[in-house]
């Protein structure tokens, strides 16, 4: 019996080992896929994020940065060109969790958290 008992607790344990190293390993590749991003896409008046929560044409997003944790609401107007795979989409295609690249032209006002941003440009799906 103490051997079917060491036996369970033992494949327990394993499983518990593999689960967190597989976490590790995704949660590796989305940082190492957020610095490409932040490279890639950082620059005035452009930064790439993901999408957090949609609410009609306001969207709230998570800025992919190294270490900070910025979150804007980004006002999404009948101007918006949204793309993906360089195709013209409509918002309700964007889906949250989706990576893009949101591009504006509004001086941003950083006293009243979070920011909201009102024009928007464009905004270009990642992945």
């Amino acid at each position: 019996m103490k051997k079917k008992k060491k036996l369970v607790i033992s494949i327990i344990i394993i499983t518990i080992m593999i689960i967190i190293v597989i976490m590790a390993i995704f949660y590796y590749k989305d940082i190492k896929e957020n610095r490409e991003y932040v490279k890639m896409y950082t620059a005035q008046n452009q930064f790439p994020a993901q999408i957090k929560e949609k609410k009609e044409k306001l969207t709230e997003v998570k800025e992919l940065t190294n270490n900070k944790d910025n979150i804007y609401y980004i006002v999404i107007s009948e101007n918006t060109i949204i793309e993906k795979n360089e195709e013209k989409i409509s918002y309700d295609e964007l889906r949250v969790g989706d990576k893009i690249v949101v591009y504006y032209e509004d001086e941003a006002v950083r006293t009243v958290y979070p920011t909201t941003l009102y024009e928007i440009t464009r905004i270009k799906v990642l992945k």
